[in-house]
């Protein structure tokens, strides 16, 4: 049997693993996972309800070897998301499109001078950084999550707090 067995990126959200892959330009998702995400059962939904364009079967290279599986377009995955709503699906989709999406278009990048962002696995969480010149560069924001829990400085309480904001 001649098959092609892709290796997908998989990204964390919550500690529920994202199998996501570019194929042809066009991101594609693992529909367990994004079944495991939103809390439905996204495979039996593909496997008949998705239009031909927005599924596709392939086999991936998994832990215990390979597996054929249902993927996902970007397209249907948004669409899921609004079909299904649930007050977490905004936040899932900011997170796809700001940080997946970017990192999946980047790891096919044709220019390796060019800037491409990169996922960091740090402690219990991805940290999203961006690669160019040699060197990695963090978004400010994410500065604090970097720093070690006795370094953050010590939050203030009662009437301290009160005073210092009133000055």
């Amino acid at each position: 049997m001649n098959k092609d067995v892709r290796t997908p990126l998989v990204f964390l959200r919550y500690q529920r693993p994202l199998r996501a892959l570019m194929i042809d330009g066009q991101p594609w998702f693992a529909a367990h996972d994004v079944g495991c995400l939103i809390g439905r059962r996204v495979e039996q939904l593909a496997e008949y309800r998705l239009d031909a364009d927005l599924k596709r079967r392939e086999w991936l290279s998994t832990q215990t070897g390979e597996a054929q599986t249902w993927l996902i377009s970007d397209a249907a995955l948004f669409s899921l998301l609004q079909h299904f709503r649930h007050p977490e699906h905004p936040s899932l989709r900011r997170w796809l499109v700001r940080e997946v999406i970017p990192t999946l278009r980047d790891s096919v990048n044709e220019h390796p001078q060019a800037p491409r962002r990169q996922l960091l696995r740090w402690v219990d969480t991805d940290l999203s950084t961006l690669h160019w010149q040699d060197d990695i560069w963090v978004r400010f924001v994410d500065v604090p999550c970097l720093m070690p829990m006795d370094t953050q400085p010590a939050r203030r309480s009662g009437v301290l707090r009160r005073l210092l904001d009133n000055l």
